[in-house]
């Protein structure tokens, strides 16, 4: 994520120079997202599941947002969740993709044979609940095929 976020600032001075020349604001939005933004936010779901790169990558943005390179607060979790479910879409929606084998199916039965429900095991670290497949279905969107 370092070197993306390197990638980034050195694009910034593209569009510092662009707005010394008299561009609008609205040019530079566009400029930023599809310049800065989208350097970014390539493979974001490989960087979602390291909290410390998650939070550099909001501190640039913050930055940004500060020193008037783009008109609005930008946050990396909510891009991060879009890309999360279009992702997962994809997967849901095509019977050959690689990934498809690893979620879980939803149970076609509703019953409930147990008196007491099942216990999960105790899940130490954060890291482990961030991952792409236990973030979808089980931490924190809950979908399922």
């Amino acid at each position: 994520m370092r070197n993306k976020l390197v990638k980034a600032n050195k694009s910034l001075y593209i569009i510092r120079s662009l707005r010394k020349e008299g561009c609008k604001q609205p040019e530079i939005d566009h400029l930023f997202r599809s310049i800065v933004l989208s350097n970014i936010t390539y493979a974001l779901t490989v960087y979602g599941a390291a909290g410390p790169e998650l939070t550099t990558a909001q501190n640039f943005l913050d930055r940004c947002f500060k020193r008037k390179y783009v008109s609005e607060r930008i946050d990396i979790h909510q891009f991060l969740e879009k890309q999360d479910k279009r992702i997962f879409n994809k997967v849901s929606s095509m019977h050959s993709h690689p990934l498809r084998p690893l979620i879980p199916k939803a149970k076609k039965t509703q019953y409930c044979l147990r008196s007491k429900s099942a216990v999960c095991p105790p899940i130490n670290t954060d890291r482990y609940k961030q991952t792409y497949i236990n973030q979808l279905i089980i931490f924190k969107y809950n979908l399922s095929i």
